[in-house]
């Protein structure tokens, strides 16, 4: 295949092409074939990763079909670094990624992993075929789960060797985990400790049993504000067991709003009101404390602006 470089120098196979390199093609091919000439070191897997990634132009037009026919006469600009992508697998948001971790916002009604039912409409499904898509050779790694219920922060690994650290060693890594819920009813201390076993029973719903069985498990709550008939929680969790919060809230006799599985009878905002806002980590490869936080979902803030507004009425009249 024969093309020229725009310096007015023949080139069959460069070794090496620098960013913004320009080549002037000399007879027609298509575009695939030109790629692997080019660079003769990359499989065909990292040739398509730079097609994906917007790093081919063609006349100036980027092109990301590897069967996209070239015409003798035409001009490819290769770019090295590549072409920065909106992130937008469904039902998440991207908070923090580097070389060796994502963390993303989980929407609610979303699975960390696949069950038996459920195979694709995973967290772990959707950002795995995401970066599967940027470069065939990437794989995601999940390190631990939220509810489907629950929306919130979710730390993934890219590499095994990643998840193996934060697996193994979990408590030392994550420093502090906490969750927001609306629950019913106001709760008569403001802050508390909740430490007993739980145990799952055969419609694999978990409960605080009677004797002591199960898993222990311990969670702290911090009321930050009481409304007429509801209250504003802060959750943070010592122990991480299935469905840990909703179990102990519904202990407590104060169900998180939605969740009737473990007792509410109301949905006003069509969701469970837990969302997992705040995660300070150490970073498993430089030790850097990692500290993310997310706002609270707009339908608590629409919940807690209908009451705040009705109790205002009520005052008035």
């Amino acid at each position: 295949m024969k093309y020229t470089h725009k310096n007015g120098f023949p080139h069959l196979k460069p070794k090496k092409v620098l960013k913004n390199d320009h080549f002037i093609l000399q007879e027609d091919t298509t575009l695939l074939p030109f790629l692997i000439d080019t660079f003769e070191e990359k499989s065909r897997s990292k040739i398509k990763s730079i097609l994906y990634h917007g790093q081919v132009r063609i006349n100036g037009e980027t092109v990301t079909q590897f069967d996209a026919p070239i015409k003798k006469g035409d001009f490819v600009t290769i770019l090295r670094k590549k072409v920065e992508k909106d992130f937008s697998p469904t039902m998440m948001e991207r908070v923090f990624e580097d070389d060796y971790i994502i963390v993303v916002n989980k929407r609610e009604g979303l699975l960390s992993i696949a069950n038996n039912k459920t195979q694709e409409k995973t967290a772990y499904y959707v950002l795995n075929k995401y970066f599967q898509e940027e470069n065939p050779d990437t794989h995601i790694f999940i390190v631990h789960r939220l509810d489907r219920e629950t929306s919130g922060l979710m730390i993934f690994a890219k590499s095994i060797e990643v998840q193996h650290l934060l697996q193994k060693n979990w408590l030392q890594w994550v420093k502090e985990r906490k969750y927001i819920a609306l629950l019913e009813g106001n709760l008569e201390r403001e802050e508390g400790v909740i430490s007993t076993y739980l145990a799952e029973n055969k419609n694999l719903k978990m409960y605080v049993p009677r004797r002591e069985e199960g898993e222990r498990a311990i969670t702290e709550y911090r009321v930050k504000q009481q409304y007429d008939g509801y209250s504003l929680v802060e959750f943070s969790l010592r122990t991480g067991k299935k469905n840990q919060i909703r179990a102990h809230c519904e202990y407590l006799s104060h169900p998180i709003v939605g969740d009737k599985k473990y007792g509410s009878k109301i949905n006003p905002i069509g969701r469970v009101a837990l969302h997992a806002y705040k995660l300070t980590f150490l970073h498993p490869k430089t030790g850097e404390l990692i500290n993310l936080e997310t706002p609270m979902p707009k339908s608590f803030l629409s919940l807690i602006h209908f009451i705040e507004n009705r109790n205002k009425k009520s005052k008035i009249e």
